[in-house]
């Protein structure tokens, strides 16, 4: 039985290396460990939602890459909210 579990595991997926890959780095202090975490973000209609995001474990700091990402969709937001301001429904 004990076979058969680790014959399952080893089939889950494929193999990764982790040393083949870049290591991040937090921008702010340099360490090398992150948390996911959750913000809660303002959609369409201002209903609330969640956006996970990774933050240094150390510091705090949302990793940049995610940072700008969520920078970049505030102004599509607040942008699109002002084209929706001036138009009218009518039903």
């Amino acid at each position: 039985m004990k076979d058969d579990i680790l014959g399952a595991l080893s089939q889950q997926g494929p193999q990764i290396d982790p040393m083949k890959y870049p290591q991040i780095t937090c921008d702010k202090c340099g360490h090398n460990t992150f948390r996911r975490e959750v913000i809660i973000g303002a959609g369409t209609g201002d209903i609330p939602y969640p956006i996970p995001v990774y933050t240094c474990a150390k510091c705090g700091t949302i990793i940049k890459a995610v940072r700008d990402e969520i920078e970049e969709a505030a102004k599509q937001a607040a942008e699109n909210k002002e084209a929706v301001k001036g138009t009218s429904l009518i039903l």
